[in-house]
């Protein structure tokens, strides 16, 4: 029987004290609200596999298609650092271009998988004093490696297509309101913290806008702001301006659905 007192001497015994520390930090991790990343054995701080290495590379990608934070945009893998969901300000960022895995991509999908391999340490000339006859060596999953379940067939084109990434709720194309998360149909992606839109009660028009200060009374708070600073010459100056400045997101729209719609540059 191994005391409490000689967990951290060498020797077998060791793996009691190493499960021990894996246990208090998978509580500290939930405890945080984040899941550790998935350990991958079978493969070398050098690259290499050691048994069969397509299992090794399926379980990879299925660790990464699982974990919801890679997407492609064109001939870019988007990850989400910084978050398990887009929401709770996270930051995409890319990690392969042009199927090139990029050098700091190891670091970043660390976040959900990374490598461990077993090592021995027998006694005698060069042996390290500061570890146990076996212990585990953990790395990041090597470039190398990467690249090999990249350029995996089909691995790409399995992943969600985001044509759109923003970093805030937006309204689509439909003026429907979307909040943080991934719209397949849309091929949006949207980052950021969620909120909701303020949405304002339309006044009631029981007569004509006689003045400027009365059509700017009537915009939205932020367009308001926008244009208040501005020398109008009549209330139409203001109507004509912000249709102008509405004209641009809407004109796709008109066109889409054959409206009439006019435009014009100075």
């Amino acid at each position: 029987m191994v005391s409490f007192a000689d967990f951290n001497s060498r020797g077998r015994h060791n793996w009691i004290a190493r499960e021990l520390r894996d246990a208090r930090r998978a509580v500290a991790t939930l405890e945080r609200g984040l899941s550790r990343p998935q350990l991958i054995s079978n493969v070398t701080l050098s690259g290499q596999f050691i048994g069969d290495a397509d299992e090794t590379l399926n379980r990879m990608m299925e660790s990464l298609r699982n974990s919801r934070r890679l997407y492609r945009q064109g001939n870019t893998l988007i990850f989400l650092q910084g978050g398990n969901r887009p929401g709770g300000g996270c930051t995409p960022t890319p990690i392969v271009v042009d199927g090139v895995v990029s050098k700091v991509a190891p670091a970043i999908v660390r976040n959900v998988m990374m490598c461990q391999e077993r090592r021995s340490n027998p006694p005698g000339k060069g042996v390290k004093v500061n570890l146990p006859i076996e212990y585990e060596l953990q790395f990041a999953v090597p470039q190398s490696v990467l690249q090999q379940v990249v350029a995996a067939d089909g691995f790409v084109d399995a992943l969600p297509t985001a044509q759109y990434i923003i970093n805030h709720p937006v309204f689509d194309k439909d003026f429907n309101w979307l909040d943080v998360g991934y719209y397949p149909a849309q091929q949006i992606l949207v980052c950021g913290e969620s909120f909701e839109p303020a949405i304002l009660e339309l006044p009631v028009l029981r007569e004509p806008v006689a003045t400027v200060v009365d059509a700017l009374d009537r915009l939205p708070p932020l367009t308001r702001r926008w244009v208040e600073g501005f020398y109008w010459a009549g209330t139409d100056d203001v109507i004509n301006y912000i249709g102008a400045a509405l004209m641009t997101p809407l004109m796709p729209m008109l066109v889409e659905d054959k409206h009439p719609g006019v435009m014009a540059w100075a």
